[in-house]
Protein backbone atom coordinates (compact mmCIF):
# COMPACT_ATOMS: atom_id res chain seq x y z
CA UNK A 1 0.00 0.00 0.00
CA UNK A 2 1.37 3.43 -0.93
CA UNK A 3 0.84 6.42 1.32
CA UNK A 4 1.69 9.98 0.41
CA UNK A 5 3.30 11.98 3.19
CA UNK A 6 4.64 15.47 2.70
CA UNK A 7 4.79 14.95 -1.03
CA UNK A 8 6.81 11.73 -0.70
CA UNK A 9 5.48 8.24 -1.34
CA UNK A 10 5.96 5.79 1.49
CA UNK A 11 5.10 2.13 1.61
CA UNK A 12 3.09 1.07 4.67
CA UNK A 13 3.33 -2.39 6.18
CA UNK A 14 0.16 -4.44 5.79
CA UNK A 15 0.38 -6.64 8.85
CA UNK A 16 -2.64 -8.80 9.57
CA UNK A 17 -4.57 -7.96 12.69
CA UNK A 18 -5.34 -10.94 14.90
CA UNK A 19 -9.06 -10.87 15.67
CA UNK A 20 -9.89 -12.60 18.95
CA UNK A 21 -12.56 -15.30 18.96
CA UNK A 22 -16.13 -14.32 19.85
CA UNK A 23 -16.61 -13.78 23.57
CA UNK A 24 -20.20 -12.58 23.88
CA UNK A 25 -21.01 -15.77 25.78
CA UNK A 26 -18.45 -14.86 28.47
CA UNK A 27 -19.89 -11.37 28.88
CA UNK A 28 -23.45 -12.65 29.11
CA UNK A 29 -22.39 -15.33 31.62
CA UNK A 30 -20.80 -12.60 33.74
CA UNK A 31 -23.98 -10.52 33.46
CA UNK A 32 -26.08 -13.46 34.62
CA UNK A 33 -23.68 -14.22 37.45
CA UNK A 34 -23.53 -10.65 38.70
CA UNK A 35 -27.24 -9.90 38.40
CA UNK A 36 -26.41 -6.33 37.36
CA UNK A 37 -29.39 -4.82 35.57
CA UNK A 38 -31.61 -7.82 36.28
CA UNK A 39 -35.26 -6.87 35.91
CA UNK A 40 -37.03 -10.16 36.49
CA UNK A 41 -36.74 -12.94 39.03
CA UNK A 42 -37.50 -16.59 38.42
CA UNK A 43 -38.44 -18.83 41.31
CA UNK A 44 -37.65 -22.52 40.85
CA UNK A 45 -37.67 -25.04 43.67
CA UNK A 46 -37.68 -22.33 46.32
CA UNK A 47 -34.62 -20.58 44.79
CA UNK A 48 -34.77 -17.14 43.16
CA UNK A 49 -32.73 -16.38 40.06
CA UNK A 50 -32.14 -12.83 38.85
CA UNK A 51 -32.39 -12.51 35.07
CA UNK A 52 -32.84 -10.02 32.26
CA UNK A 53 -36.17 -9.86 30.42
CA UNK A 54 -34.59 -8.90 27.11
CA UNK A 55 -32.17 -11.82 27.14
CA UNK A 56 -34.91 -14.31 28.06
CA UNK A 57 -37.28 -12.89 25.46
CA UNK A 58 -34.63 -12.87 22.72
CA UNK A 59 -33.89 -16.55 23.26
CA UNK A 60 -37.35 -17.96 23.98
CA UNK A 61 -40.67 -17.16 22.30
CA UNK A 62 -42.42 -18.39 25.44
CA UNK A 63 -40.54 -15.93 27.66
CA UNK A 64 -41.20 -13.24 25.01
CA UNK A 65 -44.95 -13.85 25.27
CA UNK A 66 -44.90 -14.17 29.04
CA UNK A 67 -42.84 -11.05 29.64
CA UNK A 68 -43.96 -8.75 26.83
CA UNK A 69 -47.24 -10.19 25.58
CA UNK A 70 -47.81 -12.22 22.43
CA UNK A 71 -46.85 -9.39 20.10
CA UNK A 72 -43.45 -8.58 21.55
CA UNK A 73 -44.65 -5.79 23.85
CA UNK A 74 -46.17 -3.54 21.18
CA UNK A 75 -49.55 -3.41 22.90
CA UNK A 76 -49.48 -1.81 26.35
CA UNK A 77 -52.55 -3.77 27.50
CA UNK A 78 -50.81 -7.07 26.65
CA UNK A 79 -47.62 -5.91 28.39
CA UNK A 80 -49.56 -5.03 31.53
CA UNK A 81 -51.35 -8.39 31.41
CA UNK A 82 -48.01 -10.23 31.03
CA UNK A 83 -46.48 -8.29 33.93
CA UNK A 84 -49.46 -9.17 36.12
CA UNK A 85 -49.07 -12.83 35.19
CA UNK A 86 -45.47 -12.76 36.41
CA UNK A 87 -46.42 -11.42 39.82
CA UNK A 88 -44.52 -8.12 39.79
CA UNK A 89 -41.40 -9.44 38.17
CA UNK A 90 -41.36 -12.97 39.62
CA UNK A 91 -41.91 -15.91 37.31
CA UNK A 92 -42.70 -19.15 39.10
CA UNK A 93 -41.69 -22.45 37.58
CA UNK A 94 -42.99 -25.17 39.85
CA UNK A 95 -42.52 -28.26 37.72
CA UNK A 96 -38.85 -28.23 36.73
CA UNK A 97 -35.82 -29.70 38.44
CA UNK A 98 -33.50 -26.99 39.77
CA UNK A 99 -30.44 -28.46 37.97
CA UNK A 100 -32.34 -28.56 34.69
CA UNK A 101 -33.43 -24.95 35.08
CA UNK A 102 -29.89 -23.81 35.91
CA UNK A 103 -28.58 -25.58 32.81
CA UNK A 104 -31.33 -24.09 30.63
CA UNK A 105 -30.70 -20.60 32.01
CA UNK A 106 -26.98 -20.94 31.34
CA UNK A 107 -27.80 -22.09 27.82
CA UNK A 108 -30.11 -19.10 27.28
CA UNK A 109 -27.29 -16.71 28.20
CA UNK A 110 -24.25 -18.49 26.76
CA UNK A 111 -25.42 -21.06 24.20
CA UNK A 112 -23.49 -23.64 26.24
CA UNK A 113 -24.40 -26.22 28.85
CA UNK A 114 -22.59 -26.76 32.13
CA UNK A 115 -20.61 -29.94 32.51
CA UNK A 116 -22.94 -32.74 33.49
CA UNK A 117 -21.93 -35.74 35.58
CA UNK A 118 -22.01 -38.96 33.60
CA UNK A 119 -24.50 -40.45 36.06
CA UNK A 120 -26.90 -37.52 35.50
CA UNK A 121 -26.53 -37.41 31.72
CA UNK A 122 -29.67 -39.38 30.81
CA UNK A 123 -31.83 -37.53 33.33
CA UNK A 124 -30.49 -34.13 32.25
CA UNK A 125 -30.77 -34.86 28.53
CA UNK A 126 -34.39 -35.99 28.80
CA UNK A 127 -35.43 -33.14 31.05
CA UNK A 128 -33.54 -30.52 29.05
CA UNK A 129 -35.42 -31.74 25.99
CA UNK A 130 -38.73 -31.24 27.82
CA UNK A 131 -37.65 -27.77 29.03
CA UNK A 132 -36.38 -26.76 25.59
CA UNK A 133 -39.63 -27.86 24.00
CA UNK A 134 -41.67 -26.02 26.63
CA UNK A 135 -39.74 -22.75 26.14
CA UNK A 136 -39.22 -23.05 22.38
CA UNK A 137 -35.43 -23.15 22.51
CA UNK A 138 -34.76 -24.99 19.26
CA UNK A 139 -30.98 -25.37 19.48
CA UNK A 140 -31.23 -26.79 23.00
CA UNK A 141 -33.82 -29.27 21.71
CA UNK A 142 -31.39 -30.46 19.05
CA UNK A 143 -28.54 -30.74 21.52
CA UNK A 144 -30.74 -32.69 23.95
CA UNK A 145 -31.89 -35.10 21.23
CA UNK A 146 -28.27 -35.61 20.22
CA UNK A 147 -27.31 -36.34 23.84
CA UNK A 148 -30.12 -38.90 24.08
CA UNK A 149 -29.15 -40.55 20.77
CA UNK A 150 -25.55 -40.86 21.92
CA UNK A 151 -26.77 -42.84 24.89
CA UNK A 152 -26.74 -40.16 27.55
Amino acid sequence: MDITSGGRRCQAATAAVAVPPPDLHRHLAALLGSGVGADVRIKVGGKLFAAHKNVLAARSPVFMAELFGNNGGKDQKETTKAAAATGNGVIRIDDMDLRVFRAMLQFIYTDTLPSIDKGDMAFMAQNLLVAAHRYGIERLKSISVDMIRKGA
